[in-house]
């Protein structure tokens, strides 16, 4: 019985490996037809940020930052308005070194709304560097799509 038992309890973990073997084998084939779908055209995608939350600023920015790593190829745009204001404020920001980080990188932009800089009393020489300033996010966001652009709202519930 003991050896039943063992030989049961040794087949399952190796199906369980097996399982867990071929399952990293599907992801790394789908991720490399994924780079491969991206390198004929890259990927242009507008990030909606609207949340005060510093979750939400924290998420967007790993979101960004994961694809402008695996797509360089590709543009990102972060669109922040509402309440999303200190996540571009130079003296409020829990994520102005990940922002910073693309500064100088045409790929990623990152575009606040002149309404809610103004509503929350902030100024240009508040923004964190590369932040610029578009007169309505939400044509911004349209424009974006209407160019074929993919629209990405980022929330952290």
């Amino acid at each position: 019985m003991k050896k039943v038992l063992l030989i049961t309890f040794l087949s399952s973990i190796l199906f369980t490996c097996n399982e867990q073997t071929s399952e990293a084998a599907n992801k790394d084939k789908e991720a490399i037809e994924v780079k491969e779908v991206v390198k004929e055209k890259p990927l242009r995608l507008v990030f909606d940020v609207t949340s005060s939350n510093v979750k939400t600023h924290q998420s967007a920015m790993r979101h960004v930052s994961a694809m402008a790593e695996n797509f360089p190829d590709s543009q990102f745009e972060v669109v922040v308005y509402s309440g999303s204001l200190d996540m571009v404020l130079s003296d409020k920001s829990t994520v102005a070194e990940s922002i910073l980080k693309f500064a100088d990188n045409d790929n990623v932009t990152f575009k606040l709304c002149a309404t809610t800089m103004k509503r929350g009393g902030a100024d240009k020489s508040m923004l964190i560097k590369g932040v610029d300033v578009v007169p309505n996010p939400l044509v911004q966001i349209y424009s974006r799509q209407k160019e074929g652009w993919g629209y990405i709202k980022e929330t952290n519930n």
